[in-house]
């Protein structure tokens, strides 16, 4: 992982990469639009003025094919009144009460929303034709306990265009490779704490690439639509890869070391990772799109397991967790339009090979596989940069000092003292980490909302604009050029995490990083 395992990689037990929850979509292409679905309508014998009858007729066929297929193995069938039961652990239950170690768990049935097609009359013609609308309908979700993937879910839209997502998880699958390697590990949830062989982990996580898609996810139609060849057999099913995200697990040899440095990667995260840089995350290392329109967003959020620091662009992300003792860096990919591959024209296999706009399709996993730990390596690359043996004193030293700027003499700054303490802080915080700060963002911070008293707000001002003077000229910000705005330099990031981290760190915690060292 190129700077961090050189800075780290002493501290480092091993580090195992790849996909954990991969989801993808069929799609009957012929019946996702409206001239496509009217010639099926004529291919199936079916009036367009008739299309909802005979809507209605096809889709009763398919949901109870489908239905009847996971009773036939003595399964349940269950219908939720609401489409935000947790469905994963209800089936969990139902596997472990029933002792299911394999094949058909139990199938779930829940009204949503769907893309569809509605009749309408134009208004111009008089004539009828169909229309994309938003309706409601019922999902069918069948749970397997499938002998290579572990515990999986396909879902299926019972109304045209009859939608199918298949849902499986990277780590589930590698532990069922790695059980018939005959290798041992420790998993807590969906994480390997322990390896009994790294490398030959990481070779059965790459063998993973290198599945026939097309073909196993043909099976899947089978289970959760077996009505399809009857209904549906000159049109077959194009897959997708509609969501993807790519782990890395990073496990030392001493959680102590985590503990010790994930609060201040946490910091640099939130504090000093701009726009470009989160884009070289999620993009293009060598270019960025400069005509981007889309949103960048950084959160931190403390859960059970771990802080998350999740960095998103649009609908694409990378995030951090510190769980189970292991660093995880994990990218998200929904959106594929950032990123290229090198392949020819789909559709002409004689055209020349170039960097083309990557697909969603099953085809090009292998790249998408490649850009995510891209993206990990230069954001592991990024918090390398956090330099955790400087002494404090080191930095701090000329910061103390009062320094001649532009012909006159400007004050140290007290890294202890309240007033700087709040100042350094302000400038720190997230929310200006894309567009940098004024002087009236980081008055209202330090003031609060500014007063009635224009006099009093004047005072302010001039303060603040002081205090600015004073960071300029210890090198800490420096302004945006042809704006009032200014950004934290490379160093002022470094000086303001450090100092905030230790100002806001706990007795316990020093002593007992005093007795870890």
């Amino acid at each position: 992982m190129g700077l961090f395992t050189t800075k780290y990689g002493s501290r480092i037990a091993g580090i195992l990469s790849g996909f954990d929850r991969l989801i993808f979509r069929g799609t009957l292409r012929q019946l996702s639009h409206a001239n496509g679905l009217e010639g099926y309508l004529k291919w199936a014998g079916i009036l367009l003025k008739d299309f909802r009858e005979g809507a209605w007729r096809i889709s009763e066929e398919v949901k109870k094919a489908a239905i009847m297929k996971i009773r036939e193995v003595e399964r349940p069938v269950i219908h939720l009144r609401s489409s935000k039961t947790d469905k994963l652990e209800q089936a969990r239950k139902i596997m472990a009460a029933n002792g299911i170690k394999q094949g058909p768990v139990v199938m779930f049935t829940s009204v949503e929303l769907c893309y569809s097609f509605e009749l309408m009359k134009d208004e111009k013609s008089g004539k009828l034709r169909l229309t994309p609308a938003r309706r409601k309908c019922l999902f069918l979700y069948r749970y397997d306990m499938h002998p290579e993937f572990g515990l999986m879910h396909m879902r299926l839209q019972s109304w045209f265009p009859f939608q199918i997502q298949v849902y499986i998880n990277g780590r589930q699958w590698l532990a069922r490779q790695m059980d018939k390697a005959g290798l041992e590990y420790k998993k807590c949830e969906n994480c390997f704490v322990w390896l009994q062989d790294t490398q030959r982990t990481q070779a059965l996580a790459d063998a993973q690439l290198k599945t026939a898609w097309p073909e196993t996810l043909a099976k899947c139609v089978e289970e959760i639509h077996p009505l399809h060849k009857e209904r549906f057999g000159v049109y077959r099913y194009y897959w997708s890869l509609d969501e993807s995200e790519y782990a890395t697990d990073i496990m030392f040899h001493d959680p102590g070391f985590l503990q010790s440095m994930y609060p201040q990667w946490i910091q640099h995260g939130i504090t000093t990772l701009r726009s470009p840089d989160v884009m070289r995350f999620l993009a293009s290392r060598e270019k960025i799109d400069g005509r981007f329109q889309g949103q960048i967003i950084s959160d931190v959020k403390a859960r059970d397991e771990g802080v998350r620091l999740k960095h998103r662009i649009d609908r694409n992300s990378i995030k951090a967790y510190d769980k189970y003792g292991l660093l995880r860096i994990e990218p998200t990919i929904i959106q594929t339009r950032l990123f290229k591959v090198y392949r020819r024209l789909e559709g002409q296999p004689d055209s020349p090979l170039a960097w083309r706009r990557m697909r969603k399709g099953v085809a090009d996993i292998h790249r998408r596989a490649q850009v995510s730990l891209a993206a990990t390596q230069r954001y592991l690359d990024a918090l390398a940069s956090v330099e955790e043996s400087t002494p404090v004193r080191e930095l701090t030293d000329k910061l103390c000092r009062r320094i001649q700027w532009k012909g006159k003499s400007v004050r140290a700054i007290n890294p202890f003292s309240h007033e700087d303490q709040n100042l350094l802080k302000a400038i720190s915080d997230g929310k200006f980490t894309i567009n940098g700060f004024r002087n009236r963002d980081i008055r209202h911070i330090l003031y609060g909302a500014d007063s009635s008293d224009s006099v009093l707000t004047k005072r302010r001002s001039g303060q603040i604009t002081r205090q600015i003077r004073m960071l300029r000229a210890h090198g800490l910000i420096q302004k945006k050029p042809g704006t009032h705005r200014y950004d934290l330099t490379p160093k002022g990031r470094q000086i303001a995490t450090t100092l905030v981290t230790m100002n806001e760190i706990s007795l316990k915690k020093i002593s007992e990083m005093v007795k870890a060292a």
